[in-house]
């Protein structure tokens, strides 16, 4: 009995935003330093020094860096903890933390430890996104350096401020928090030390440059250093009273900030935006086409049937609701369809891409992008590029097209085709359909009756749990049937079958084979003489049982002279005209047959290990 233990683990590395992301099979709880998450509720911890971290969907609980980078919760109530500003650097960070949609929960970190690199610092650049937030500032006791920041999208009709576990009423504010006016904003100022503005970026003339000056361009800078007017302290005049402004919210966190933001009133039916990074907002009473054309833009399509591009840049476009049309255009773009039968086309550069809820279409076009079909029965096509895909639940069905490329049908009764390229691909739970194209290929079918080609390249193929039928086809295969009652067939080339756990059929097919049936009794089928030939040429049976396992050999012609297939007879005394005998070779026995009458071996097949072996052991 021949025993196997194997696990798979998937991990790609791709460039977004030029920083390494790394993509984890499973990543419900795991560490890096540029994670992308799952459509379940993951925890990611992210490593020291700048990380990208994306939770996608789900309620995740996400741990940032000291140094900066952007943490994104996606969809999902999350909770996004971003770590103080400990370590002594060469030059100054800030993180990005971005909710998304959703209820979600920052936690603020300003701990300073014993570090003193820096007299000020920057600190947390924070857009909730969609739905009621919590903007929690911890750790405000330690250190004494000066930090600035700023939450983009504060609103204070559904978002909250808390300072360690106390709510903060920014109408009756407590001894250690000011309301204070610099640069025609109103910033919070706790412990006169930390400093955020709560209206986020300025409209787009003047702009606001690090250093407090205005620019003469309409392009906000990112960024502002602590006021030098307020080194000694932050004087009484600058206290106000708190009042709800209107915010001008900036693109999500991309290379550049959004200049200008774009909403629509249900007259609009088509809007372009500028060759700048625009955020674009439709309307939630209609369909409408929205072009993002040039920079990094942040669309949003609302509840309509909508045809989004996003043109040039490192485009953000979210369907939301409705049966919508997205196309990426070039750049590496992060695109989720939301709810509806949505077609996505990601375009040129890298993508990540989310169908979410409902039957979709989605196609990587060229580049290494990472799709999620979500839930409901989807297409997905990686295209061109090294691609990882993602079923999710449902009936998929996934072609990973050219490259090397990782596919998952996740669950649901799945067809996946590799396509040209050494492919990685698993079935998951249901009854699966895999197909591995050309290159050399590791196929696992998973959970339930799945069916597996290897085809084209040597190929390894792992049928899991589950009646599982396995065809290596042309190359030097290696099969694994796993526990049930497989059918293993390696077709041309000199393969390794492994029946594994069940009452398996093997079949080497043509070339040297070595078949190993494992635990119970299975059948060892051979079709041509094609498939065994003496000398080199032979099979080994590696843990043949007599009186449990059977060599199947009616499929065998003994007579190809005549019309017909024609059965062997058994002869336990040695050579005979049209008949199979055995020969004791080495420490096991040699499987011979004639098929052309003249009394000598076209067939043969060793069984190692075996000492005896009787006609009931076949099927002639």
């Amino acid at each position: 009995m021949l025993l196997l233990r194997f696990s798979i683990t998937y991990r790609i590395s791709f460039v977004l935003k030029e920083h390494d992301l790394t993509l984890s099979h499973n990543p419900s709880e795991h560490e890096g330093s540029g994670v992308i998450g799952t459509d379940h509720a993951d925890t990611i911890h992210g490593g020291n020094g700048v990380v990208d971290i994306r939770g996608w969907a789900g309620d995740d609980l996400l741990f940032g860096s000291v140094r900066g980078g952007l943490i994104s919760g996606g969809r999902g109530n999350d909770t996004i903890y971003t770590f103080g500003f400990g370590a002594p650097l060469p030059q100054q960070f800030q993180t990005h933390a971005y909710g998304d949609w959703g209820n979600d929960t920052f936690y603020l970190g300003m701990a300073r430890y014993n570090y003193d690199t820096y007299a000020n610092r920057f600190g947390h650049h924070v857009f909730g996104g969609h739905g009621a937030d919590r903007f929690i500032f911890s750790g405000v006791a330690q250190g004494d350096q000066k930090i600035t920041g700023r939450i983009d999208d504060f609103d204070p009709t559904q978002d909250s401020i808390w300072i360690g576990n106390v709510r903060v009423n920014l109408n009756d504010l407590p001894d250690n928090v000011r309301i204070v006016q610099h640069l025609g904003q109103q910033w919070i100022l706790i412990d006169n030390r930390i400093l955020y503005a709560l209206e986020g970026a300025r409209h787009a003339s003047p702009t606001i440059q690090s250093d407090g000056r205005n620019s003469e361009s309409s392009e906000e800078n990112h960024f502002i250093y602590w006021p030098e007017e307020w080194a000694d302290g932050v004087p009484a005049s600058a206290d106000v009273v708190y009042r709800n402004p209107v915010n001008f919210i900036p693109a999500r966190f991309l290379p550049v900030e959004a200049q200008y933001e774009h909403r629509f009133s249900p007259r609009d039916h088509s809007f372009s935006g500028t060759a700048r990074n625009d955020r674009i907002e439709g309307s939630p009473d209609h369909g409408q086409s929205l072009f993002g054309l040039g920079g990094h833009d942040f669309i949003f399509g609302n509840r309509g049937d909508d045809t989004i591009q996003g043109g040039e840049g490192n485009d953000y476009i979210d369907g939301y609701h409705g049966h919508d049309r997205i196309f990426g255009g070039s750049g590496n773009d992060s695109i989720d369809g939301g709810k509806g039968h949505d077609i996505i086309v990601g375009g040129l550069g890298h993508d990540v891409i989310a169908g979410g809820s409902d039957n979709d279409t989605l196609h990587g076009s060229s580049g290494d992008d990472t799709i999620f079909g979500g839930s409901e029965n989807d297409l997905i096509f990686g295209d061109s590029g090294n691609d990882a895909l993602y079923g999710g639940s449902g009936n998929d069905r996934l072609n990973g097209g050219v490259g090397a490329d990782i596919l998952d049908g996740g669950d649901g009764h799945d067809r996946l085709w590799g396509g040209v390229g050494n492919d990685r691909m698993l079935g998951k739970s249901g009854n699966d359909w895999l197909h591995g194209g050309d290159g050399h290929d590791h196929l696992y079918g998973g959970w339930g009756n799945d069916t597996v080609f290897g085809h084209h390249g040597h190929d390894l193929i792992f049928g899991g749990p589950g009646n599982d039928r396995l065809f290596g086809n042309s190359g030097n295969d290696h099969l694994y049937g796993d526990a049930g009652d497989d059918h293993l067939d390696g077709g041309y080339g000199n393969d390794i079958l492994v029946g594994g756990v069940g009452r398996d059929t093997i079949a080497g097919g043509a070339g040297t084979d070595r078949l190993h049936g494992g635990a119970s009794a299975d059948r060892f089928v051979f079709f041509t003489q094609n498939d065994s030939r003496p000398g080199q040429g032979r099979d080994v049976i590696v843990d043949f049982t007599p009186g449990e396992d059977k060599i199947d050999v009616s499929r065998l012609d003994a007579d190809l002279s005549r019309a017909g297939n024609q059965a062997l007879i058994f002869n336990p005394n040695g050579p005979a005209e049209h008949a199979v005998w055995l020969i004791r070779e080495g420490r096991g026995i040699s499987v011979r047959a004639d098929l052309d009458g003249d009394g000598v071996q076209d067939f043969a097949v060793w069984l190692a290990g075996v000492q005896r072996i009787v006609a009931s052991d076949f099927i002639l």
